[in-house]
């Protein structure tokens, strides 16, 4: 296809649619002729509007919208202007601005014009209500109603920026209420409400009063310094799981990011307890969980033990189907003595290789108060994984191929026969050979992934344990 030949083609296609706008916009136009002609100049001025927005070389259209619109401009205006002689300065500044965004929009069109001497007018009657609300503020910061004085502050900050310290009082009205909520949390214990709350105002104003001295000290008496303990296997039949979990919660809980959980090391906890000669299993509560504690330098104790565990290794079967490939005969038609094709099916059989292997466990962890032995949450996941395959093979071209049924292995397609012809059977099967899965993941590779989920639930229940 040649350039020209693209270019007519596509004049062509978007022509309806170009006429379409332009009709559009005609229409748009003489409807606000009609109501420019009856003295609705704001329906009229929105009418042309739309007119243009459909069609923007509309000329008619530009013309009424410069009349009209400049119309209620002028009426803004003159809004404006009665409420700055009687020193209504809201309604003014209000107005004024609304003026401004109403020649904006326009602007897009048509040009509007505002005599330059409403800005200094504007600016005049900015300044009073400025200071008004200013003062405003200030007293209800005075009368502690912090949510009130803050929305005027914003509005201030909105209309000018950095008038006074306008910027300033307002992240004061939102740090104040923040900041005594946070007091009242840290009397009642609550720790990390406090350290959520000091940092929130922090991040307004790093120097406000002793929010840092809350936070920090929040953090030092709510943190929970955790001892993972070795993990018990009740089943006595899950080999390493029960180490692979244990090693994984710590690796979970270390990179969790939460200020309010430190780690200790695995092996100091070993070592410590081996040379004490206390057991590093079986620590439930109590008087061992306090001597333990002791012992590790930790507030918390992290148990753990494996209720259930089955494993299916799984095995890969092959199994015979019955299929149909394709292929084409020629044929010679007399009448227009031209060759043609028929397509004929030959019954065939295919391999498929199928197999499940699968891996489960239930695991009870518990959290451990070591400074009392009380236990303060307990939980039991449970979960399994899976692992499936399913290829196929065939000796011949497999683009061919067809799954179906048939009654005998030779001979001609028969009454019963049957070939999934459809594009989803045909989907499904090509699937199989095409797969690049030819094997299951070794117990080991199931014994990892079932792990890394255990520890993923556990290492949640965990963090998301809130005392507050």
């Amino acid at each position: 296809m040649t350039f020209r030949t693209t270019s007519v083609l596509l004049l062509f296609l978007g022509a309806p649619l170009f006429f379409m706008g332009c009709s559009g916009s005609k229409s748009y136009s003489k409807k606000g002729k009609k109501l420019q002609e009856a003295g609705m100049h704001h329906e009229a001025a929105d009418f042309f509007y739309q007119a243009l927005v459909r069609n923007p070389t509309n000329l008619d259209a530009k013309i009424g919208l410069k009349e009209e619109g400049q119309f209620v401009l002028e009426e803004e205006l003159n809004r404006f202007y009665k409420a700055y002689s009687v020193k209504n300065d809201r309604e003014a500044v209000y107005s004024y601005l609304g003026a401004k965004r109403y020649s904006k929009k326009m602007s897009a069109f048509v040009r509007l014009e505002i005599p330059p001497y409403y800005e200094e007018y504007f600016e005049e009657i900015l300044d009073v209500y400025l200071l008004r609300r200013y003062e405003e503020a200030e007293d209800l910061m005075y009368e502690e109603k912090f949510e009130e004085a803050q929305k005027i502050y914003s509005e201030i900050n909105t209309l000018r920026p950095g008038f006074k310290d306008a910027g300033i009082q307002s992240n004061l009205a939102k740090a104040e209420p923040l900041y005594r909520l946070g007091v009242a949390y840290f009397e009642q214990g609550k720790y990390r409400k406090t350290y959520d709350l000091m940092d929130q105002v922090l991040k307004l104003d790093p120097q406000y009063k002793d929010a840092i001295d809350y936070k920090e000290n929040a953090l030092e008496l709510g943190q929970y310094v955790i001892a993972v303990m070795e993990f018990e296997d009740n089943t006595k039949k899950a080999g390493t799981l029960k180490t692979k979990v244990r090693s994984s919660v710590i690796s979970e809980l270390t990179n969790s990011k939460d200020p309010f959980i430190r780690v200790i090391d695995r092996s100091n906890i070993d070592a410590i307890l081996k040379e004490q000669k206390l057991s590093v299993t079986g620590v439930t509560g109590g008087e061992s969980a306090i001597q333990a504690g002791n012992l590790i330098g930790a507030n918390t104790l992290v148990n753990g033990r494996l209720l259930a565990y089955s494993s299916n290794p799984g095995t890969i079967r092959r199994h015979t189907r019955q299929g149909f490939e394709a292929y084409r005969v020629k044929k010679f038609n007399p009448e227009t003595g031209k060759n043609y094709y028929v397509t004929r099916y030959r019954k065939v059989v295919y391999y498929e290789y199928k197999g499940t292997s699968s891996m489960s466990a239930s695991f009870e962890y518990q959290i451990v108060d070591a400074e009392t032995g009380e236990v303060l949450h307990s939980d039991v996941v449970s979960e399994t994984r899976t692992d499936n395959v399913n290829y196929a093979s065939y000796k011949g071209n497999y683009r061919n191929l067809y799954a179906g049924r048939y009654k005998t292995a030779s001979g001609d397609f028969i009454i019963g026969d049957k070939i999934y012809k459809s594009s989803s059977d045909k989907r499904a099967l090509d699937a199989q050979f095409t797969s690049q899965k030819k094997t299951l993941k070794s117990t080991n590779q199931l014994s990892v992934e079932l792990s890394n989920s255990i520890s993923q639930k556990v290492s949640r229940g965990i963090t998301s344990y809130n005392p507050d």
